[in-house]
C-alpha cells in the first residue's frame, strides 16, 4: 500500500466529509433544535449508513446504478418527500413558542432523525452517492485486495465522518444556546425546518 496514496486519500476524506452537504446542514439543525444527545442516533445512521454504501460502491454498485439511473432517480425522489415531511412538521412545531422554549416536543410530530432514518438517507443523499462513487474509481489502486482496500476506505471515512459530524452537531448546540428562548427559539426551529425542506428540493434538482 502507497502511504502517498494513503494521505491522498484521508485528506480526500477529510475535505469531503468536513464541507458542507445535506448531512451536516442537518445535523446542525438537529443539534439546534433537539440537543446533542438526541442528535447521536442521527450521527450513528449517517456513519453507519455511508459506511454500506462505501463498501457497496467499492464492491461494484456504481457501476450497476450507472446503467440503471432510474433506481437512483427514484430512491431520492422518495428521500426528498420524507425530508419534505419532516421539514414541515418542524414549521409547524415551531408555531407552539412555549413548546420550543421547554424544549419539549410540540403536538406536531417533529423529531430528530432515528439511526435507520439516517442511514437509509444516504442512499437518497446526492452528495453521498457522489462521494462514494468517485471515491471507490479514484483510489481503486489504494490496495491491490478488494476487501483490504474497502477495510481502509470505510475505517477512514467512518472515523472521521464521525468527528465532522460530531463539529457539525456542536455548532449547532452553540447556536442554540446564543438562541435559546422566546421569539428567537421559534425563528431558529422554523429556520431549521425551511432548511430540510431546501435539501428536500435540492434533492431533486441535483
Amino acid at each position: 500500500m502507497s502511504i502517498e496514496l494513503l494521505l491522498t486519500f484521508i485528506a480526500f476524506a477529510f475535505t469531503a466529509s468536513i464541507t458542507p452537504g445535506p448531512n451536516n446542514l442537518m445535523m446542525m439543525a438537529s443539534g439546534s433544535v433537539f440537543g446533542f444527545r438526541k442528535t447521536l442516533p442521527h450521527i450513528t445512521g449517517v456513519v453507519l449508513g455511508f459506511a454500506v454504501l462505501l463498501s457497496a460502491m467499492i464492491a461494484g454498485l456504481g457501476l450497476v446504478l450507472e446503467g440503471l439511473p432510474a433506481i437512483t432517480i427514484g430512491v431520492q425522489v422518495i428521500g426528498a418527500g420524507w425530508l419534505f415531511w419532516l421539514g414541515l412538521s418542524l414549521c409547524l412545531s415551531a408555531k407552539d413558542h412555549s413548546a420550543v422554549t421547554r424544549h419539549i416536543p410540540s403536538v406536531t410530530s417533529a423529531r430528530p432523525f432515528r439511526a435507520i432514518e439516517a442511514a437509509l438517507f444516504q442512499w437518497a443523499n446526492p452528495k453521498a452517492l457522489a462521494m462514494t462513487a468517485s471515491c471507490a474509481a479514484a483510489f481503486s489502486a489504494l490496495a491491490p485486495s478488494v476487501v483490504l482496500r474497502l477495510t481502509v476506505m470505510v475505517t477512514v471515512f467512518s472515523v472521521i465522518g464521525a468527528l465532522t459530524s460530531v463539529l457539525w452537531t456542536l455548532v449547532g448546540c452553540r447556536l442554540a444556546k446564543l438562541l435559546a428562548t422566546g421569539s428567537s427559539a421559534y425563528i431558529a426551529q422554523l429556520v431549521m425546518g425551511l432548511l430540510f425542506i431546501a435539501t428536500s428540493i435540492g434533492l431533486l434538482i441535483v
